[in-house]
Parts: structure tokens; sequence; C-alpha cells
């Protein structure tokens, strides 16, 4: 079915389909509905790392206010009478980094689409925001071995770890997407509908860049 045939397809089969430009408004709706759902989500996480250190109760954020004389129990029954380690600052910082990195490609994909370029600079662009977003989770998954805490050595950990899967999760679903958009390209389909679901598959891995690098910057500067 050609682009002309999709958009009056409507008339000709007594109004049972949509044009293209009508379905991508419809998912624009729903895309930016999806987004505002998880925005909430995403502040309350924020508020949530701030509240609970600010609060600090009986000194279980990092065990600061913990000693020998007072000490803090942890959730195995022993006692915390030391500072909790911060987690390494590079490896948040380097899958913030990769992740906005990753996005840049997508909008770059996204820009040579509408303008109608080179179907393989698409792709090219499309794989290299892949193969980078694979490499952010890659490094996520490293700093999951690495870390010199466990949930239950205080608060702080257990919220970090609590954003760690928060940020994995979100990435896992971004690789979804870009995975489809990559092969439907890949395959040919670089017409009107695939350029609009293109920029959909944009804006959601922006999103997901600017909530992931909001993250780290709270968890390695406000630690």
């Amino acid at each position: 079915m050609t682009l002309i045939d999709e958009q009056h397809g409507a008339s000709a089969t007594g109004g049972h389909h949509e044009s293209v430009e009508d379905r991508d408004l419809k998912e624009r709706i729903a895309l930016w509905l999806f987004i505002a759902g998880d925005g909430v989500f995403f502040l309350l996480q924020v508020f949530s790392w701030f509240y609970l250190k600010g609060l600090n109760v009986h000194g279980m954020w990092r065990g600061a206010a913990c000693s020998v004389s007072a000490a803090c129990t942890l959730g195995d029954g022993s006692d915390l009478t030391h500072i909790v380690p911060k987690a390494a600052s590079w490896h948040s910082l380097t899958v913030a980094g990769l992740v906005i990195l990753s996005a840049a490609c997508i909008w770059q994909a996204e820009v040579r689409a509408r303008k109608e370029q080179n179907r393989g600079e698409t792709v090219a662009w499309v794989s290299l925001g892949l193969v980078t977003l694979i490499a952010g989770i890659a490094v996520l998954c490293l700093q999951f071995t690495a870390l010199p805490f466990k949930t239950i050595s205080g608060t702080y950990a257990s919220v970090f770890i609590f954003f760690m899967g928060s940020v994995i999760a979100h990435l896992c679903l971004t690789l979804f997407i870009g995975l489809a958009v990559w092969n439907r390209l890949r395959r040919g389909s670089a017409n009107l509908k695939w350029q609009l679901q293109l920029r959909l598959a944009r804006v959601w891995w922006v999103w997901v860049a600017f909530s992931g690098a909001v993250l780290a910057l709270v968890s390695t500067y406000f630690a």
C-alpha cells in the first residue's frame, strides 16, 4: 500500500482507516501522556532522595550520626558504626553521558529522515545510537557489580540502588523501541509513517536521557 493509498483509504472503505497524520497525532498525544505520568514518578524519585537525606532518621542516610555509643541497626541486625561509602561517580556520569550521546544520534537520524536523505545514513545513525545505548547499559550493569554497599546498608544505599533499577528499566524499554525502529528502517520502510515513528522514538529517547542525567547528577553530587 502506498502512502497515498493510506491517506485516502478512509474514503474508499467507508471511514474505517485513518490517515498517517491522524494516527501520528493520536500516538503523539499518547506518548506525551505516558511521559507526563513517568515525569510524576521521576519527580517522586528526586523528592524521596532529598526528603530522606534531609530527614536522616537515626543517622540511617549514610550513618554519619552513628557512633559506637549510639549505633544504628542495619536490616541484617548488625550495627552501623561508620559512614557508608559513596558509589563511584564515574559509573553514573558515564552512563548519563552515553545515553545523552545516544539520544543525539537518534535526533540526527530523525533530521536525515525528515530531509529524505539517503536511507543508509538514517540507519547508520540509528545503529550508532543503539550501540551507544547498549554501552550505557553495560556500564550500568558493571556498576551493579561494583557497588560498595547493599540495599540494607542504609537509606542512601537503598535509594541509590532504586535509582539504578529505574534507569536500567527505562534504558531497556528504549533499546526495545530503538531495535524496532532500526529493523523497520533496515528493511526499507523509510516512508512518512516511519519518519513520524522515528520522531516519536526521539522524543522518548530525549526524555530518558534528560531524566537519567538528572538522577545521575543528584546521586553523584548530593550523596
